[in-house]
């Protein structure tokens, strides 16, 4: 449904005196998602998640490197039929009071895409507008509201329901949850869950919350500094994860069993992604770390369907 191959985002930064710098947002990103199925993006700030989000929407351009959609490339597509091409795709952002548009109501923002993209009768726009407020349980009574009349996790509801209104083949969760409450945050992750069980969405769940992908997703992809270190299926990431970096970021997260004791923590600071260290980006706050990591960049080893770049299993 979704593959990416070798995709490299770069981004050039001009200094006071003329110096360009050049940050890799991404640094050849492979991986695929099959129909139905949900991938977790995890990883700490500023390791391309965001960046990969903005790529598979088509909303700035790679360097290098592949991105189809249900058999389409769309960085061949011209303006016009990109345009027309994004009612298969859809996307959810963490912010989910800025991603509405103050001054329209709830039923005209969800209704959106159907009067852009399909030439319905107001009847039928309507009927669309109500069902999609249904699937993510709100009453039809919302329509009328605007966005500050509701709470965060209403908000949110109505941003999903703009999202899956023309039922798009592919969905974007960019950190749809951690902006809201707790008690709310489990709300919108049921609802995610519901809609995943009713349909065959295909979807992508950023998040640095580690819960959150191990009860949504089927596989993850762990970022760290513009590239894939792992990648393998939940079950396998959060069972016997292979990757350093990886078993650091699950020893860091929140347990409940730990609140008496401590929390683990990734020792170090992430590198500059405009001067990135030489051979395994992660070396310098590696624990386990050898003279090669160093010198070498790791190759992709698969160990039991797992995708791992690292020297231990060289």
């Amino acid at each position: 449904m979704v593959k990416v191959d070798s995709l490299k985002k770069y981004y050039h930064k001009s200094s006071l005196f003329g110096k360009v710098r050049t940050v890799r947002a991404l640094d050849g990103v492979s991986f695929g998602i099959r129909r139905g199925e949900s991938l977790g993006v995890v990883g700490e700030s500023g390791c391309g998640k965001s960046t990969l989000a903005l790529s598979l929407m088509g909303l700035n351009n790679p360097v290098e490197g592949r991105i189809e959609i249900d058999g389409t490339d769309i960085a061949s597509l011209k303006k016009e039929e990109l345009r027309l091409f994004r009612k298969n795709m859809s996307i959810v952002l963490q912010d989910s009071l800025g991603s509405l548009n103050p001054k329209m109501r709830c039923g005209d923002i969800v209704s959106e895409p159907a009067r852009i993209f399909h030439d319905l009768t107001k009847t039928e726009i309507t009927d669309k507008t109500v069902t999609a407020f249904e699937q993510v349980g709100l009453s039809a009574e919302y329509l009328k509201r605007y966005p500050h009349e509701l709470s965060g996790g209403q908000r949110q509801r109505i941003n999903i329901a703009r999202a899956i209104i023309l039922k798009p083949k592919f969905t974007i969760f960019d950190e749809p949850v951690s902006s809201l409450d707790v008690s709310v945050q489990a709300q919108i992750l049921n609802l995610l869950s519901d809609l995943r069980e009713n349909s065959e969405m295909t979807s992508i769940m950023i998040s640095h919350n580690l819960s959150v992908i191990r009860f949504l997703c089927d596989s993850v992809a762990v970022f760290y500094l513009g590239k894939i270190v792992e990648y393998a299926s939940v079950n396998h990431i959060f069972e016997r994860a292979l990757h350093p970096y990886t078993q650091s970021l699950l020893d860091s997260s929140f347990d409940t069993s730990k609140i008496n004791g401590s929390f683990a923590a990734i020792e170090g600071d992430i590198p500059s992604p405009e001067n990135p260290p030489s051979g395994c980006a992660f070396h310098p706050r590696c624990p386990r770390k050898m003279n090669i990591c160093s010198e070498i960049a790791p190759c992709e080893k698969t160990i039991d369907g797992a995708k791992v770049f690292c020297h231990l299993y060289q």
